[in-house]
């Protein structure tokens, strides 16, 4: 799975932003993190791969450069009262049952 992971996401790196947003039906992009550590954390990297810190900072920065970020305040309202999100939105979501989110 892991190669299959890191092929997938190689080749998808490769992809225009700009081209992307354009094609793309979806406004709504909504990145969902498990955890950001710097440290090693054992019961979770025999599971998956997570970011650290500075490619943390480097996802922020991308996503700002190319997505309005949006709170979930305005999703729920886009929903319920049809308010219009921002173009291409982007809300951060975070497993929140690790003690690191704590």
């Amino acid at each position: 799975m892991k190669l299959f992971k890191h092929s997938f996401f190689a080749g998808v790196s490769k992809i225009n932003i700009e081209w992307l947003k354009k094609k793309s039906p979806v406004d709504l992009l909504i990145p969902y993190h498990h955890i950001v550590a710097d440290d090693d954390v054992p019961y979770i990297k025999s599971l998956y791969n997570y970011k650290n810190a500075r490619q943390f900072e480097a996802d922020l920065d991308f996503l700002l450069k190319h997505f309005s970020p949006v709170s979930l305040t305005d999703i729920i309202n886009h929903h319920q009262q049809k308010i219009p999100l921002k173009e291409k939105s982007f809300l951060i979501t975070f497993d929140d049952g690790l003690k690191q989110v704590y």
